[in-house]
């Protein structure tokens, strides 16, 4: 946290999910109320925090004790020896091996490469310093770990920007906001409005039931599920990526049997996309100074094969992913469906993974592996154990040769005898013995028989010696080379992996759809092409009561010039008693867009939009007792947050602002409010009980006049 900055708080954060081993690592200027940090947590919900010790302001501290993470998992870390500066942290990743070019230079990843100056010897100074000192901060702890080495060498970074950054577009003019708008990628919902919805986690209880997320979650596999997570997060706004979500979805409606099946073979996958990350770490060569490379495991069978279930579970998950193509033999019209069961040979983006999987198939016995946790490797597939068992087998034929010349020179029966390093002693007759000259070595005897060594049975026994040595070092290196060769095939199982959780998730919003009644598909028009952004929504239903709750009446939601047929204005204002339904309203019309552009079918009879950038909420009365904060301070930051950012293309939705204050100040408030927002012509529901609100705005270009009534 730098607080010295004129034109606000500058935060850099880094963090990391350990069984995926992605670094993302972010900076960014927030505002007096942290609004892109209660964001970023609210995306990225932390387990552990480490933060630089006496550095944090009360005000931030407060934030980070909203977050869920008990005070033993909140670290705090001394300056520079812990928690690293930008330039330590970058010394510490140049040393490291993953690092290193083939010249011997410093092969920095694309994205850290972009956080450094041209020269790549120090950061861009006021844009990753605080970054990369968090970054720094999170090596030291891994490194306590000794998980820094599995975790670097996979050299995966992600570079996190808040969402209202991406596109900048609510500080440009008009005309330069509207060209940004057609460029932008996702909707952004900040961190109030993902906790007013409920969109990730309901506010009851802060579990995952209830919210829209599980709604919608009808996944069979862990990838899938973090997917949806993302996609109801960062719901798209292209048109054409919309529509080929709805297209999928659609289609899949027509093929259930196909669903089904898929379905149940997702249902038997494990967690492959963690998996990968463990095999990696398993196929990493340890460097000395690893305690792990020292350690001796009293239960190191258990542990291979611990070891080798896991690298057969991967294996076996992606001969069954193979099947997908089989299971959707009929046309596939949809193109982003078609791209998902299709094999990249045909013009997909399945990858084919036959003859990889072949190869580690025929590696090694299977059987024996999971029996004894020990792998050993068939013919050709580890040239070191090849090499050592060819080895082997020419020292055999030489031994063979050496007896039958044994068995010639002394005219009778000679055998080897012995074990270990005592083996190959010549045994003769003690009558044949006589024959014996200087160059046999009397080693030992037993009645009738003497035993020899000579110089040539010496130089074959320590031939094989050195070969058996070869072999076990081989034998004892062989799993982590296995595990390495598949890990070296990483952008293959991923390619997989990604086309797995798409069609999970595709398939999860197919099996929601046909769980509802009515379920229309949204129509997403051209922005560019309409003279307003507008909102229509036909006989809409709040989708996370629908299951729960019988009598639900539908409404209708208007808001734009372009949405039906009449003018129809951008803000509506809203009236009622209490507990009339606006709130649910509100919620439900911000539900319904997010579903919308995820590309979901919507409880409703018909729906049509123009895409939403964001979607703003100031809904409930609440405050923060222990935070310090009242309903009144929290009404007016998720406002200032409205007022700051929203643009002609976003969605807002506020619900009785000023009720934290007198009824004077409230209206006065509220009045304001209003009137920034129709002249800003975003699509608004405003509710409100300041009867005063309503006559003034009666006759306003732009307002509209709507009331909740409750049928009997």
């Amino acid at each position: 946290i730098d607080q010295t900055k004129e034109d606000g708080v500058h935060v850099g954060a880094a963090f990391i999910d350990t069984s995926l081993g992605v670094f993302h690592l972010g900076q960014f200027c927030d505002d007096r109320h942290h609004s892109r940090l209660r964001t970023l947590l609210a995306h990225h919900p932390p387990a552990q925090l480490l933060t630089e010790r006496n550095k944090l302001v009360t005000s931030v501290r407060q934030v980070l004790a909203q977050c869920g993470v008990p005070p033993s998992l909140h670290e705090a870390l001394t300056t520079s020896t812990e928690f690293w500066t930008a330039e330590k942290t970058l010394q510490f990743l140049a040393q490291q091996e993953c690092m290193k070019s083939e010249t011997g230079g410093v092969d920095w990843p694309d994205e850290l490469k972009s956080l450094l100056t041209d020269d790549c010897s120090s950061p861009v100074e006021n844009t990753s310093d605080l970054s990369l000192s968090a970054l720094g901060a999170l090596l030291w702890y891994l490194q306590r770990c000794y998980l820094h080495d599995q975790l670097l060498s996979q050299r995966l970074f992600q570079i996190y920007v808040p969402p209202d950054l991406r596109d900048q577009i609510s500080s440009l003019e008009p005309a330069a906001q509207q060209r940004v708008f057609f460029k932008q990628r996702h909707m952004v919902i900040d961190g109030s409005s993902l906790t007013n919805l409920e969109v990730l986690r309901n506010n009851n209880t802060g579990d995952v039931a209830g919210s829209l997320c599980s709604l919608l979650d009808y996944t069979a596999t862990p990838m899938g599920k973090r997917l949806l997570q993302q996609w109801v997060s960062a719901p798209l706004m292209c048109n054409k990526a919309i529509s080929a979500r709805q297209e999928a979805v659609l289609e899949l409606r027509k093929l259930s049997s196909a669903v089904e099946e898929t379905v149940s073979l997702f249902s038997k996958l494990p967690d492959i996309q963690r998996l990968l990350p463990r095999i990696h770490s398993q196929g990493l060569r340890l460097s000395p100074d690893d305690p792990n490379s020292r350690a001796v495991l009293f239960e190191e069978q258990q542990y291979s094969k611990k070891r080798v279930l896991s690298f057969l579970a991967a294996t076996q998950a992606f001969a069954a992913i193979t099947k997908i193509p089989a299971l959707f033999h009929a046309e596939v019209e949809s193109v982003l469906l078609r791209s998902l069961v299709t094999l990249t040979t045909d013009g997909g983006k399945l990858p084919s993974m036959e003859d990889t999987l072949l190869f580690f198939e025929r590696a090694f016995d299977h059987e024996l592996a999971k029996k004894e946790g020990k792998i050993i490797p068939s013919s050709g597939v580890d040239v070191q154990y090849d090499k050592a068992m060819e080895e082997i087998k020419r020292t055999e034929n030489e031994l063979e040769e050496y007896l039958k010349e044994e068995n010639a020179f002394f005219g009778s029966k000679v055998v080897y005898f012995g074990s270990d390093r005592r083996r190959y002693q010549l045994e003769v007759s003690e009558a044949a013995s006589k024959k014996a000259t200087s160059e046999y070595e009397l080693v030992s005897q037993r009645k009738g028989f003497k035993r020899f060594h000579t110089a040539r049975s010496k130089e074959l026994l320590a031939q094989m010696t050195a070969a058996e040595e070869a072999r076990e070092v081989a034998l004892k290196d062989i799993a982590r080379r296995i595990f390495q060769q598949f890990d070296d095939k990483q952008d293959l199982w991923s390619a997989a992996v990604d086309c797995v959780a798409t069609l999970d998730v595709l398939m999860s919003l197919t099996k929601y759809s046909l769980s509802i009644a009515d379920a229309a598909t949204p129509e997403i028009c051209d922005a560019e092409s309409s003279e307003e952004a507008f909102l229509e929504i036909r006989d809409g239903l709040h989708p996370c009561i629908l299951s729960s709750q019988e009598g639900i009446i539908p409404n209708d939601v208007v808001l734009g010039r372009g949405a039906g047929e009449g003018a129809h204005c951008p803000l509506v204002l809203v009236t009622g008693p209490n507990m009339g339904g606006k709130s649910t309203l509100m919620r439900q019309t911000a539900l319904l867009t997010i579903m919308a552009q995820i590309g979901s079918l919507v409880p409703c009879s018909s729906m049509r939009l123009t895409p939403v950038d964001r979607i703003f909420t100031r809904v409930g009365a609440s405050d923060r007792m222990l935070a310090g904060e009242s309903t009144f301070l929290l009404e007016l930051r998720e406002t200032a947050a409205i007022l700051q950012h929203a643009t002609p293309h976003a969605l807002v939705l506020i619900d009785e602002l000023g009720r934290g204050t007198a009824t004077h100040d409230g209206t006065a408030v509220a009045w304001a409010v209003a009137g920034a927002l129709v002249e800003r012509r975003c699509r608004t529901l405003f509710s409100t009980h300041y009867h005063g609100l309503v006559h003034h705005f009666a006759h306003t270009p732009g307002v509209s006049m709507g009331h909740m009534l409750r049928k009997s």
